[in-house]
């Protein structure tokens, strides 16, 4: 079903250009959703392609399940290659906040971890102190600080993105 996916990108461009997406904390939990996501769909895809098919050449009256099994080949063939494009999309969501952590990180390392650890991997306040080696109120600048400059980067990143 290629407009599936049609309809996926093409709310995926209108999320960026309307900004429906705007804050840290839902583009970060969002991205924390599409690395689920990727294990999942890496799975079934893993299931899929381990899946033993048997070629049936014979299509007599006696033989019965012939077609049946033919179907199912190109049903879990049609499975497939919709996993192969949900897959697709997902990862190149998780490539763009990526893309921003690698920026992030290259001028505001501690920032940038506390930022990860704080929405990708839902730790308090505490736990990412004691990481980060900060104390709490440190610690929430940093986070704060690391919001700032993520959706600086973020809106340089969708500026591109719509201007392409």
């Amino acid at each position: 079903k290629p407009t599936n996916y049609l309809l996926l990108n093409m709310l995926e461009i209108r999320d960026l250009i309307r900004g429906d997406i705007v804050t840290v904390e839902e583009v970060l939990l969002r991205y924390r959703e599409d690395k689920q996501e990727e294990a999942i769909y890496i799975t079934e895809l893993e299931s899929l392609e381990r899946l033993t098919f048997i070629k049936i050449t014979n299509y007599g009256s006696d033989v019965g399940n012939g077609i049946d099994q033919e179907e199912r080949y190109w049903k879990w063939m049609q499975e497939k290659d919709e996993v192969k494009m949900k897959l697709a999309v997902v990862r190149r969501r998780i490539a763009r906040v990526d893309t921003i952590f690698n920026l992030l990180s290259m001028t505001h390392p501690h920032e940038c971890n506390a930022l990860s650890l704080y929405y990708v991997y839902n730790k308090g306040i505490n736990y990412i102190s004691e990481q980060i080696g900060y104390s709490r109120n440190i610690t929430k600048k940093k986070i704060k600080i690391g919001e700032q400059e993520f959706e600086k980067i973020l809106k340089m990143q969708k500026s591109k993105l719509v201007h392409k």
